[in-house]
């Protein structure tokens, strides 16, 4: 006589509850080793912004490339050195037109800035992972972008008054609680908001300003 084989209920229910346990731990995880992967993407992109800059820069009289000079914005000053439009899109912000920001209030709107005139071009921060932000009176770690917003070709640091309250489109924390930075010396590096944002204009460690 032969016995038909089966799982009960009780089995079947310990078994989803199982699955249903690994994946909550695993989704995450997941999620958290894609988001690494598109932050090492745009550090890339931030990279060749940085790289397109500097390479400007030495075919205009060491001129710093401007976020606008009439009737060019940064992007398309840069355009000429980078022939590939999509390493103006954060592969984390890809509905928007361009994922990051020109610290133009420091380095050139509708004019230029002299590279000579910059005292470290190594900690003078010129592109920024960029958005705007939802809660701006928060700290600056504690920021969430606006994922609706279409993306803007400049960044607000707190010396741009009043626009830095009444336009709070800054550098976000894009990538796991960090955001990709670009200096005037070509390198590129994810960095802390406190880092980032918290020094004040004219303190030997604030990244904004050019003294």
């Amino acid at each position: 006589m032969s016995r038909r084989m089966g799982f009960t209920l009780i089995e079947l229910l310990v078994v989803i509850a199982i699955i249903a346990i690994l994946a909550a731990i695993l989704f995450p995880v997941f999620a958290k080793a894609r988001e690494k992967a598109r932050q090492s993407s745009c550090l890339s992109n931030v990279k060749q912004l940085a790289i397109a800059a500097t390479m400007y820069s030495q075919d205009y009289d060491e001129m710093v490339m401007s976020s606008y000079c009439a009737p060019y914005y940064w992007n398309q000053l840069a355009a000429p050195y980078i022939k590939n439009t999509q390493v103006f899109v954060c592969p984390s912000a890809s509905k928007m037109t361009s994922g990051y920001g020109h610290n133009h209030c420091n380095l050139g709107y509708n004019g230029a800035v002299a590279m000579a005139s910059v005292k470290y071009p190594a900690e003078t921060i010129i592109f920024v992972d960029n958005g705007k932000v939802t809660n701006p009176a928060a700290a600056p770690g504690a920021w969430i972008e606006d994922t609706t917003f279409g993306g803007a070709w400049y960044t607000r640091w707190p010396n741009n008054t009043p626009y830095y309250t009444d336009d709070p489109v800054r550098a976000v924390p894009r990538h796991n609680g960090l955001c990709n930075s670009a200096f005037l010396d070509g390198h590129a590096k994810a960095m802390t908001m406190d880092a980032l944002i918290g020094p004040a204009a004219g303190a030997t460690n604030c990244l904004w300003d050019i003294n």
